[in-house]
């Protein structure tokens, strides 16, 4: 005879007792009952099981312990970036949130004032301010475009059309530049 969901509950309660459960009924006569954690602000209380719908074996487990260093991150980041910890999440956010907007703000100030005088063009730009970025910030821009594929491509793009417009205003300063 097979189990109630009640009697799966009980054997979550046994493995997971201060955790909110969520409970997936087995598909016909040879599936199995899933019982799975549903609060998302308990990362590290996570619980995955398996039972066996007629004996109440449990089948798999997997909680926080057995998950990879990416998985726990996300666990832990997606919760986070949500605001789900409470209202001191949600102030983070909102300060973040701020400082970007400040950011874009400050940006367009910087560039209105350094722009060239009756353009709407951005400040020359050299090889000289290529080979002065710093090494730790070339090696963060590597880290963070590994970690975030969209975000390195994105840089990569970016990157590639800097360099073609530097080598073509170089070029074009050399083909320009009379021979002594």
């Amino acid at each position: 005879m097979a189990l109630n969901a009640a009697q799966v509950l009980e054997i979550g309660r046994r493995v997971a007792p201060d955790i909110r459960l969520a409970l997936t009924p087995p598909r016909g006569g040879t599936g199995v009952w899933r019982i799975a954690n549903s609060d998302r602000r308990q990362p590290t209380a996570r619980v995955q099981l398996i039972v066996d719908q007629y004996s109440g074996a449990i089948l798999y487990r997997s909680g926080w312990d057995e998950l990879p260093i990416g998985a726990k991150a996300t666990g832990v980041g997606i919760p986070f970036h949500r605001g789900e910890f409470g209202w001191w999440n949600q102030a983070l956010l909102i300060f973040t949130a701020l400082a970007v907007i400040a950011s874009v703000v400050s940006g367009f100030v910087m560039w209105w004032k350094r722009r060239p005088v009756g353009k709407l063009a951005a400040p020359a730009i050299s090889w000289g301010h290529v080979r002065a970025v710093p090494w730790w910030m070339v090696v963060l821009a590597l880290g963070l475009g590994y970690v975030m594929p969209v975000f390195g491509i994105s840089l990569a793009a970016l990157l590639a059309v800097e360099v073609c417009c530097l080598c073509w205003v170089s070029r074009k300063f050399h083909l320009e530049s009379p021979s002594a």
